[in-house]
């Protein structure tokens, strides 16, 4: 019995030697089909993560500018491409109808001002004296349309008597005449009889009328005269006084409207800057659709990118920033985060955010609005850790993990890590290798081999 378990013993020695053999035969030859594209080796050293974006160059402001009125340019003070500075007029409209206007409301103004200074004043003695003698004469003239008015009266129903009379005499005669030659000329002398009864009636009323009329004129003229000393005895009410008060300030804001008029006329730069275009010509109507001219603020330019929301985390203001402008690619510009908008864009489902950099060091470059620049923010440093090069990591996307390929002697294996923070070209290595392996860039796709340990 033992001696057969020696035997079987030998024999799967024998076996898992020759299956060994074949096996690494087998590794050779998959070995020998690979291909190493390059090689590294894990090092330990500083990581500074950062973080890519693209934008463009964009100035401090930039402004279209409009006239506020319409009409026909006058004159164009400034051209495309000239400085101008903050206050400056560039251009202006045909004026003369509104200067009209401004001037109408400076002299309505001026007339208010003094109506109410008029009013203000105390009056002198020989203005209240002429008052009064006004408010007595309006009173004789009263008094004497009083008595007229009477008198009318009498006189108007003297005349209605008189005609009564001679009516009923003329019916009297008519009565008497009747069936005799006479009756004819009795018939219309009644008849004439009536007729000036009624003139006399029409008289009567125009008499009564007349009167009253002149004694309403002269009471009219009495209770102004009485206002006016009353005026000039008491000062004017609050009420006469704030309604000259009201009517100045209405003149002042119609002036105030003329002058805001005549201003819209003229275009002004808002501020100093350089004008990128000018839309006007003198003699020809300023546009209404297109800016009149378009103002540059190139004090400061600044480059307005987008930063993915996977990584605006990392990003915060101040942070370092290095600058390649398209326009000027061997030359690398300095900058920092200056602005971080607090609301994100999304565009075509992709959420970003919104950042503006300041330039800090721009050297002999001429900035120009529009340029396209990359940049690379500067987020984070972290001292003596262990690096691998980004091109030597592989995913395994089914487990959701990572490997590279370690270099022994003249075989590669299979080799799990498990990584940290990244950069553009390294990325830490938490687990898995360790400083001085090599690893490689393999052509993967010919490369079936078991993982190491």
């Amino acid at each position: 019995m033992k001696k057969l378990l020696t035997g079987l013993l030998i024999i799967g020695l024998i076996a898992g030697a020759i299956a060994g053999f074949f096996w690494w035969r087998e590794l050779q030859a998959q070995q020998s089909d690979a291909e190493i594209l390059r090689t590294a080796e894990i090092r330990r050293g500083d990581l500074e993560i950062t973080v890519p974006a693209s934008g463009s160059v964009a100035v401090n402001e930039k402004r279209d500018l409009f006239f506020s009125a319409t009409g026909v340019v006058a004159e164009v003070l400034a051209a495309r491409d000239s400085r101008v500075a903050s206050g400056e007029v560039l251009a202006r409209l045909d004026t003369t109808a509104l200067q009209r206007s401004v001037r109408q409301a400076e002299i309505a103004l001026e007339q208010a001002r003094l109506d109410l200074t008029r009013l203000m004043q105390p009056p002198d003695e020989a203005q209240v004296e002429l008052a009064r003698l006004g408010r007595q004469s309006a009173a004789q003239a009263l008094e004497v349309a009083r008595i007229g008015q009477q008198t009318a009266g009498v006189d108007a129903n003297a005349l209605l008597v008189q005609a009564q009379r001679d009516r009923e005499q003329a019916h009297r005669d008519l009565v008497a005449a009747e069936g005799t030659p006479g009756e004819e000329r009795a018939r219309t002398a009644y008849h004439n009889a009536l007729e000036q009864e009624h003139i006399a009636q029409l008289n009567a009323e125009t008499l009564r009328e007349q009167a009253q009329e002149q004694w309403m004129a002269a009471s009219t003229r009495f209770r102004q005269a009485e206002q006016a000393l009353t005026r000039l005895e008491d000062g004017p009410t609050a009420n006469q006084i704030r309604q000259m008060e009201l009517q100045v300030e209405q003149a002042r804001l119609n002036l105030e409207q003329a002058e805001a008029r005549l201003a819209d006329a003229e275009l002004v730069a808002p501020f100093a800057g350089v004008l990128a275009a000018v839309n006007l010509q003198a003699g020809v109507p300023a546009p209404a659709a297109t800016p009149a001219a378009i103002l540059v603020d190139d004090s400061v330019f600044y480059v307005d990118v987008t930063v993915d929301e996977i990584e605006i985390g990392q990003v915060s203001v101040g942070q370092f920033v290095e600058i390649v402008l398209d326009a000027h690619p061997d030359s690398l510009l300095s900058g920092a985060v200056e602005v971080i908008a607090p609301a994100a864009t999304t565009v075509g489902g992709v959420i970003s955010y919104r950042l503006r950099v300041a330039f800090i060091d721009t050297g002999d470059i001429a900035l120009r609005d529009g340029m396209t620049a990359s940049v690379l923010i500067r987020t984070r440093e972290m001292p003596d850790v262990l690096l691998i090069p980004n091109w030597a990591i592989r995913t395994d996307r089914t487990a959701g993990t990572f490997y590279t390929y370690v270099v022994t002697g003249e075989t590669f294996r299979q080799q799990p890590i498990t990584i940290g923070a990244r950069s553009e070209t390294d990325t830490e290595v938490l687990s898995g290798v360790q400083a001085g392996d090599v690893v490689a860039l393999v052509t993967e796709e010919r490369v079936f081999l078991p993982q190491g340990q």
